[in-house]
């Protein structure tokens, strides 16, 4: 189990190792987590302390991902996903529709962790290089709506799927977006198609419906 002292030198290399520079790209930071906020998207970089029992030295990785409020908020309108409305304003790393680790940018690409304690000089340098260098201009460049419908980096789970979905509505691909309600009702009810097909064909008209705007407050 990883102890204070673990967590509170994972505090100390974010403000003063990581906080200078991505504060220098307009990055907030909260906890462990910085937050850049752009007209249609928040990009998050998150600490992640790895807890194995069977280690004595602690290590860490970075993640970084792009969540899309106005989908977030849309998805929470559901009842099913209205716990997702406090997460429109902070997303922490699970709120991002798509989201990699930061050694997915290295050459190769690999899981890195990178021990906590005396985090060496060298390590600190290919670690910024990564961030700064690749992971960032990557937040840049997939920060779009064209880009969450592709479902590339697409994070593997139900909240980020039905975003893919909403994305396409919204670019009017909504042939894939009644795709992709199917192959999650593919494997909800794998052995009733029927089942599936009708259970799709609601979900993608709930999720059309959240994505009109609400109508107005009586005065």
């Amino acid at each position: 189990m990883l102890s204070t002292s673990h967590n509170g030198q994972l505090n100390r290399y974010l403000e003063q190792a990581l906080q200078p520079q991505l504060q220098a790209h307009g990055f907030q930071l909260q906890g462990r987590l910085f937050r850049r906020h752009t007209p249609l998207v928040i990009q998050v970089v998150e600490a992640r302390l790895l807890r194995d029992d069977s280690r004595q030295d602690a290590q860490f990785t970075l993640e970084v991902g792009l969540c899309f409020p106005s989908l977030l908020a849309a998805l929470a309108r559901l009842d099913a996903f209205a716990h997702l409305a406090r997460h429109v304003v902070k997303p922490t790393i699970q709120s991002c529709a798509l989201r990699r680790r930061l050694g997915e940018f290295d050459t190769p690409a690999r899981d890195s962790w990178w021990p906590l304690a005396e985090v060496p000089a060298a390590q600190n340098h290919a670690l910024l290089t990564l961030l700064v260098d690749q992971a960032l201009p990557w937040l840049e460049s997939a920060g779009t709506l064209q880009a969450l419908a592709q479902g590339q980096y697409l994070d593997d789970g139900l909240t980020a799927r039905l975003m893919q979905a909403l994305a396409c509505l919204q670019l009017g691909q909504d042939n894939r977006a009644l795709e992709t309600c199917l192959n999650h009702a593919d494997g909800r009810y794998p052995d009733n198609l029927g089942m599936a097909r009708r259970w799709a064909a609601e979900l993608y008209n709930q999720l059309a419906a959240a994505l009109q705007p609400p109508p107005p407050c009586p005065v």
